[in-house]
C-alpha cells in the first residue's frame, strides 16, 4: 500500500499467465494501491491489469490498454470513479468492455464519460452519492441490478447531445433485473438516460 507504487510512461507487455488467483499482467491486490498513468498495458494472455475490492488507484490518467486477449482491465465497481476520459480502454481486446465486478459505492464519486462501455457484472448497491455524467455507457450482466439503498442517490443526467446509456449486455427484454430506489434522497435523477433490456423478476 505504498503511495510511491508508480507507473508513469511506462509500458507493460506479453505476460499474464497463471499464478495465485489471477490472469492479469498487472495485479493490484487487496489493501494495496497503484499509481498509473501516462502508462500502456498490452499484449496480456489474458487480463491487462486486475484490481482486487479492497485495493485503489488513486492516481489514473492517460492510460492505454490494447491487444490484451480477454479484456484490458477488471476491476471493482468502487475504482469507476477514479478512471479518466482521456484514457484508451479498448485497442484490439479481446471483448470492447471494461470489466466491472458489482459491489457496493460507500463513498460518494462521479463516473466521467470513457471511451469503452462498462459492463457490471453484478449487482450494484449504491450507498453513497453516485453521479453519471452524460455520455457514460453501463452494460449490465444478466441477472444484474441497481440498488440505490437508504443512504445514497442516483444522479445521471445527460444531455440531448450525450444520452446516458444503461443497458442490457445484449439487447433483449429482462435480460437484467432493473434499478430499484429505496432512497428519498431529491438528486435521484434521471434526465436525457435512456433505460432499456431489463424488467427480469426481482
Amino acid at each position: 500500500n505504498n503511495p510511491n507504487n508508480q507507473f508513469n510512461y511506462v509500458t507493460v507487455s506479453d505476460g499474464g499467465t497463471y499464478w495465485g488467483w489471477n490472469y492479469a499482467l498487472v495485479y493490484v491486490g487487496d489493501g494495496a494501491q497503484l499509481n498509473i498513468q501516462n502508462s500502456t498495458i498490452s499484449n496480456a494472455d489474458n487480463i491487462g491489469l486486475f484490481a482486487e475490492h479492497n485495493s485503489t488507484l488513486p492516481t489514473f490518467a492517460n492510460n492505454t490498454f490494447k491487444n490484451n486477449t480477454i479484456v484490458g482491465l477488471n476491476i471493482s465497481a468502487r475504482h469507476i470513479g477514479n478512471l479518466d476520459g482521456a484514457s484508451v480502454y479498448d485497442d484490439g481486446n479481446g471483448e470492447p468492455f471494461i470489466y466491472a465486478r458489482g459491489t457496493s459505492v460507500g463513498t460518494n464519486q462521479t463516473w466521467k464519460k470513457l471511451s469503452a462501455p462498462v459492463l457490471m457484472n453484478d449487482n450494484l448497491e449504491i450507498e453513497a452519492g453516485l453521479v453519471i455524467n452524460p455520455g457514460f455507457v453501463l452494460w449490465m450482466e444478466t441477472s444484474s441490478s441497481i440498488q440505490v439503498e437508504t443512504s445514497g442517490y442516483l444522479t445521471a443526467e445527460g444531455t440531448a447531445s450525450e444520452i446516458i446509456t444503461i443497458q442490457g449486455r445484449y439487447s433483449s427484454p429482462g435480460y437484467w433485473e432493473g434499478i430499484k430506489v429505496r432512497s428519498v434522497n431529491p438528486n435521484n435523477k434521471l434526465n436525457y438516460t435512456h433505460v432499456k433490456d431489463g424488467g427480469s423478476y426481482w
